[in-house]
């Protein structure tokens, strides 16, 4: 997990786990290869049809579709076959596509080959998005974790605890209680790393707020009024939720998942790839709203359905992850999703001739947001963090916070008051963002053992939004998702007077609910 100047809020902010990038050796033997985003002039003669949508989507998401009265159109179509053909016999590989964008990536070694691919017909437009000049990093959690994994599928079967703590890691009680000490320990890391920020929240108050059901989840669901929707049934029983992040270490072995229903996963960094053995901020994202073990930790949609997928690479910070992340989005609206969290965002990388400016960020101009502000109108709703830049020189949302018709999150403490690391807003063209906020300080996770944590991080903050989102839509089927997304942002704390710093702020779900029986 790299930590250098980027804004990719996959770094995030972890108050638990920090790991150490061990770069590759050198090796002579390495060639260096690029990666090159050609973009397609149309759609022309492609073997599909709108007509038979079941050709290149998943009924569900034909369903999703008719629910909304959405029509299928050119953009769903895969992109055309014979141009792929053309862009290969010039000794380029095709390695992703983008039939939103008419896009695809090409791998190659040779550069001459791209000279090739310019003169095509076909060809509108080629750019460069990645240069690998050195193998690999391998990065800590690639090697080993802090317990040894088969031990750890050894103890899911016997349910015994002998991970021990770590250093600056929060451990919860089995009770999901705080002893006065750990609740200490908790104030002063934060106050260490984030800026001497005070704690004003009493011992008691921790305790009080963990008792029950939710266990350590309760804070954080009940700052939403999610446990009021909880309780008229919807629990996000039905609804599909996509997770599109770096990784999810540990989490098909995790305990504290085996009530987790995953329906697949896939790897758009290293395709074919084991991302139960990558990077572990995905299953920290998911741990917020999957997590279904009473009274210890229960998340915000404890029983929705989940695609993993894998879009960010941590060896490097380069636009290909916005293609990755382009044709992630692609793969989850194709394989039915309701409801998509991202916790990711980019404005620096490595080539900082590719840097987002402020005047980008109208959700149209670069390709993530592109993909992005398309959601909604292939009836998905897409939940994206805002960032976590509020103390940086950036200080600003990163795409694709920018997004069109999406809600971006920001993040608050316990106390509703915002946290000086959340992104600002608003989006270039004026429109509020962030469009909400959730707790995003001293959030409840898992670790990569299974353990209980604090986290702080816009990271976190939209998970935990993205969950009582997918309830609220199981509650409301008949509404479209921007009908959805409209009514959140109603039930906003400051719906009336909406701004940069808190959008429509904290959102009230159960008043969404109420406002949506109106509508529906």
């Amino acid at each position: 997990m790299k930590t250098h100047h980027s804004h990719r809020l996959l770094m995030g902010l972890i108050l638990s786990f920090s790991t150490v990038s061990l770069m590759g050796q050198a090796d002579s033997t390495f060639i260096p290869y690029y990666k090159y985003r050609v973009s397609l002039k149309d759609k022309k003669n492609s073997e599909f049809s709108t007509r038979h949508p079941e050709a290149f989507l998943s009924q569900k998401a034909i369903e999703r579709r008719k629910r909304q009265h959405i029509r299928i159109d050119r953009t769903d179509l895969p992109v055309n076959r014979s141009y792929i053909s053309a862009i290969e016999g010039t000794g380029a590989k095709v390695i992703l596509t983008s039939k939103w964008n008419n896009t695809v990536v090409v791998s190659t070694a040779d550069t001459g080959i791209i000279d090739r691919i310019r003169e095509l017909a076909c060809v509108t437009d080629v750019r460069k998005v990645a240069t690998y000049t050195k193998p690999r990093a391998v990065s800590d959690t690639d090697r080993h974790s802090l317990i040894d994994r088969t031990d750890l599928s050894k103890e899911a079967e016997t349910d015994k605890e002998t991970v021990p703590e770590k250093p600056d890691t929060i451990i919860m009680n089995p009770d999901g209680q705080l002893t006065m000490e750990q609740f200490q320990n908790m104030v002063s890391f934060i106050n260490r790393h984030f800026n001497n920020k005070k704690s004003n929240q009493s011992a008691d108050d921790i305790i009080q707020i963990n008792n029950g059901y939710y266990g350590n989840g309760r804070q954080q669901i009940e700052q939403l009024n999610g446990t009021a929707l909880h309780s008229a049934g919807f629990d996000g029983k039905g609804m599909v939720i996509a997770i599109i992040d770096g990784g999810f270490y540990n989490a098909d072995i995790i305990p504290g998942f085996k009530n987790t229903r995953i329906l697949g996963t896939k790897d758009f960094v290293e395709p074919g790839s084991d991302i139960y053995n990558a990077q572990s901020h995905g299953m920290m994202v998911l741990s917020c709203i999957g997590s279904n073990v009473p009274d210890s930790f229960v998340g915000t949609a404890p029983n929705a359905s989940f695609w993993l997928l894998r879009s960010e690479d941590g060896d490097s910070e380069q636009l290909i992850e916005e293609d990755n992340w382009a044709a992630a989005i692609e793969y989850a609206d194709s394989v039915g999703a309701d409801v998509v969290n991202t916790s990711l965002g980019y404005s620096s990388f490595d080539n900082h001739a590719d840097d987002v400016q402020y005047y980008e960020l109208d959700g149209r101009t670069h390709l993530i947001s592109i993909s992005a502000s398309m959601c909604a109108d292939k009836g998905m709703i897409l939940v994206n963090s805002a960032g976590n830049s509020g103390n940086d020189r950036w200080k600003l949302i990163t795409p694709p916070a920018d997004a069109i018709n999406t809600l971006t999150v920001g993040a608050i403490n316990a106390h509703g008051q915002n946290t000086l690391f959340s992104s600002l807003g608003l989006a270039s063209d004026g429109r509020i963002k962030p469009d909400v906020t959730a707790m995003g300080e001293a959030a409840c996770v898992y670790d990569v053992d299974g353990t209980l944590v604090a986290a702080n991080g816009t990271s976190f903050s939209s998970p935990i939004t993205c969950g009582m989102t997918a309830c609220l839509w199981q509650a409301l089927p008949n509404l479209t998702a921007k009908q959805i997304m409209d009514i959140i942002r109603k039930s906003g704390s400051m719906a009336e007077h909406p701004n940069s710093v808190y959008g429509y702020g904290i959102p009230d779900f159960f008043k969404a609910y109420s406002l949506g029986l109106t509508i529906q």
